[in-house]
């Protein structure tokens, strides 16, 4: 599947991100552009080319995390990840402990400013959605920042609810807002 288009929606495909030089320059390029890392994966910053490399170089494997780069019209543009929720990923949530079984989690962003708000994150979670529901997943779940005004207006216009707010994973001194889609 690497390097191949895995899912479409129409001038969006993802495919899998590769374990190579290329790919994590374009990581190293998004996550360094202060606009970008203000909303996404700020938790790492300041970003490094070793830092990208020991983060994202795993989300590689057919296990686990799988790391995608977003294509607009042929061009990478993005980054997005999905992953099997586990029981303690929301240990907070005792919503998410009683009703996550067999879901999947998502995160992405768009690497380019210019390119925000012009549908294609939403085309790339489209696209990730119809993969995940033919592989029989039925629940997908995003985590934003509580504090990401975008991201907390972004996910229920693709038919997310907020849940609650819980303790983020990555960073406990923050909070983010569990929300659910049934596929």
């Amino acid at each position: 599947m690497n390097g191949e288009f895995f899912a479409t929606q129409g001038d969006v495909a993802l495919r899998r991100l590769e374990n190579t030089d290329g790919d994590m320059a374009l990581l190293l390029a998004w996550l360094t552009n202060s606009t970008v890392v203000a909303r996404a994966w700020s938790e790492g910053a300041p970003w490094t080319d070793g830092k990208i490399r020991r983060a994202f170089a795993g989300k590689t494997r057919p296990t686990g995390t799988c790391g995608c780069i977003i294509c607009f019209r042929g061009q990478p543009v993005g980054y997005l990840q999905f992953y099997p929720v586990r029981r303690d990923s929301y240990e907070a949530s005792t919503f998410a402990q009683n009703q996550m079984k067999g879901a999947y989690g998502v995160d992405m962003f768009i690497g380019d400013p210019s390119l925000w708000h012009k549908g294609i994150g939403s085309k790339a979670v489209a696209a990730l959605e119809g993969h995940l529901r033919s592989k029989g997943v039925r629940t997908l779940c995003a985590d934003p920042a509580a504090d990401n005004e975008v991201a907390l207006r972004f996910w229920p216009k693709l038919g997310f609810d907020p849940l609650e707010v819980i303790e983020d994973q990555d960073d406990p001194s923050r909070q983010c807002v569990l929300m659910l889609k049934n596929l």
